[in-house]
């Protein structure tokens, strides 16, 4: 039987980092304006829609922004049918830091405080270029529509996790749902 690597990323699948951001900013879901639907940009829809500039929105957040944030609605069930699927020693944690320094450290700190085995058991990657994973028998999971189709086209596979903010908004309100349908899909890929 041939090993599948999953890589999982944290913001906005794993992690709710959205609603701290319009907490801290005093401002609503910007996904329930129908215009900003499958606009993965949340820092040009802020930037845009209430003038906050990628530097204010990065330095805004500060040192524990990410160690406070909490799970997606769905995201504790998200890992763990990924790691039923792949074996919990073939899952990694392959998150995208931000432009914030805090970012690397924030990271790190939930990833301790919520699932401190990837930590510990190293598999916890910090890189903004995750194509770099893919390759035969790798599978990444992510929001971002761009993240997907590289890790595609890098000779993975991908599961695009419906949200808001990407392509599959159309599901978003039955994202678990469609999550397993992706995954079981994935078999018939071979």
């Amino acid at each position: 039987m041939t090993t599948v690597k999953c890589f999982i990323d944290l913001d906005g699948v794993l992690v709710d980092c959205n609603t701290s951001i319009y907490k801290l900013f005093g401002i609503k879901d910007v996904y329930l304006n129908k215009k900003n639907l499958g606009s993965c940009s949340l820092i040009y829809i802020l930037e845009k829609d209430y003038g906050i500039s990628k530097s204010e929105f990065y330095k805004k957040r500060g040192s524990d922004f990410y160690t406070n944030l909490k799970w997606t609605q769905d995201g504790k069930e998200i890992l763990n049918l990924i790691e039923n699927k792949f074996g919990k020693q073939n899952c990694y944690i392959l998150s995208a830091p931000g432009f914030n320094p805090y970012d690397y450290s924030g990271k790190a700190k939930w990833v301790i405080n919520n699932i401190p085995d990837y930590v510990y058991g190293k598999r916890f990657i910090l890189n903004s270029n995750k194509s770099i994973e893919a390759g035969e028998n790798r599978v990444l999971v992510d929001d971002k529509d761009s993240n997907i189709s590289d890790f595609i086209d890098a000779g993975g596979k991908g599961i695009l996790v419906a949200r808001s903010w990407n392509t599959k908004y159309g599901l978003s309100g039955n994202t678990l749902e469609n999550f397993k349908q992706e995954l079981n899909k994935l078999d018939e890929q071979k």
